[in-house]
């Protein structure tokens, strides 16, 4: 039983994770809450559209985990067409520009913060002061408020969150993975060509044991011999190691050693991305547009046969539209995926509140105390969060440690 594991989760981490594992000469078991693979990476086809119900946009530039992945298993890219993304503001709209000189001069100023985050660690002495609401950070600066306005609006398309609820920390952390807070708001972005959800199916297609699907996972104990992984279907598995990719928003639904009552709190509570995406049939094609109030965006699928607007789940899809000052017809039969009512998902991408970097920086330590027993995932791994290439990272690095035992 030295070289078997036991997967919980076959997204994007466990599934990383899994395939390097195997390559390393391990049995690895994986085992899965829902009835699909892919976690946050789900595709839906509507007609010729694809329907990105999570995970959609990559940039070439700065994830070469995801780029080496998808070249090793002929996934194309499909950039995104250049087109000028309307700002609105209440009932003022025009064309948005973050190379602006205004914004320019302010990204330049968060920047000296940006210096400040550790790409590896969540938080530590230098940088603790920023653990504060990026609404209260942005006060301090004298940049008009319409500056500040549209600056919100574009990295409003990082967070899916509002700015009074998720912590100057998390943002600067993006701004400090693509090297600037510019560069986090021009960088070229690209889709994965087919659907974002291939990248999983490719990863499984390697495996040699089927994945175990609607094994939802409840506990994970200590033994003399290693651990013994337990379902909700009465199910005990032994094994010699595990790894944990579920998300962060649900790991306070199952037991593992070293859990403290703090992560299951914050848990409990939360990361403050409560952004929901609601597919549309548009009836003619329109440019991407974003907005502030409320936090918002809209933009059209690659087929432009289905339109998308993001924004937060307790704003109707007509409401955000009109926020958006989009020229639509009632929009009530929109079409998304709930993720904050997927048990197995609990929220969308990871978006720092206030006193979770520290938490997460707990869970680092812990993974170092209980190397056979890894808390990992694109929701804590320090390198981009929330990302896909932060996935990739993730799993590829709890399999290093893994082996490293």
């Amino acid at each position: 039983m030295s070289n078997t594991v036991i997967i919980v989760g076959a997204g994007v981490t466990g599934l990383t994770a899994a395939t390097h594992l195997v390559d390393a000469g391990w049995h690895v078991t994986l085992l899965e809450g829902n009835d699909r693979i892919g976690g946050r990476t789900f595709t839906q086809k509507n007609g010729s559209a694809l329907e990105e119900q999570g995970a959609e946009f990559f940039h070439p530039d700065h994830h070469p985990r995801l780029a080496t992945l998808m070249a090793k298993h002929h996934l194309a890219s499909l950039p995104v067409k250049d087109s000028t993304t309307f700002w609105v503001d209440g009932r003022q709209e025009r064309a948005g520009n973050p190379s602006q000189t205004s914004i320019q001069a302010l990204c330049a100023e968060i920047d000296q913060d940006v210096s400040l985050i550790d790409p590896d660690r969540w938080i530590s002495d230098v940088n603790r002061h920023l653990d504060l609401s990026f609404a209260h950070y942005l006060a301090r600066y004298s940049a008009r408020p319409s500056v500040i306005a549209e600056f919100l609006a574009w990295t409003g398309t990082l967070t899916g969150a509002d700015p009074r609820e998720y912590s100057t920390l998390g943002l600067l952390r993006d701004f400090k993975m693509f090297g600037s807070t510019l560069q986090a708001l021009t960088a070229r972005e690209s889709r994965i060509a087919g659907g974002t959800e291939q990248l999983a199916q490719s990863l499984a297609a390697a495996l040699p044991h089927p994945i175990e699907f609607n094994a939802k996972v409840s506990s994970v104990t200590s033994t003399d011999k290693g651990f013994e992984v337990s379902t909700g279907a009465g199910r005990q598995l032994s094994t010699s190691a595990v790894i944990i990719t579920t998300p962060f928003n649900t790991l306070h639904r199952l037991r593992f050693p070293g859990q403290t009552e703090r992560l299951r709190t914050a848990s409990r509570q939360g990361h403050a991305n409560r952004s929901h995406k609601h597919w549309f049939n548009p009836e003619t094609p329109f440019a991407p547009r974003i907005a502030n109030r409320p936090t918002s965006l809209c933009y059209l699928e690659a087929s432009e046969t289905a339109g998308c607007i993001i924004a937060s789940e307790d704003i109707t899809a007509q409401s955000a539209a009109a926020g958006l000052a989009l020229p639509e017809p009632p929009l009530a039969h929109a079409r998304g995926h709930f993720w904050q009512k997927d048990p197995m998902a609990g929220g969308a991408w990871m978006t720092l509140r206030p006193g979770q970097a520290a938490i997460l920086d707990e869970l680092q330590q812990r993974n170092q105390q209980q190397p056979r027993c890894l808390i990992a995932g694109a929701d804590v791994s320090p390198i981009w969060p929330g990302w896909i290439e932060g996935a990739l990272h993730a799993g590829s690095d709890a399999a290093s440690k893994l082996l490293a035992t």
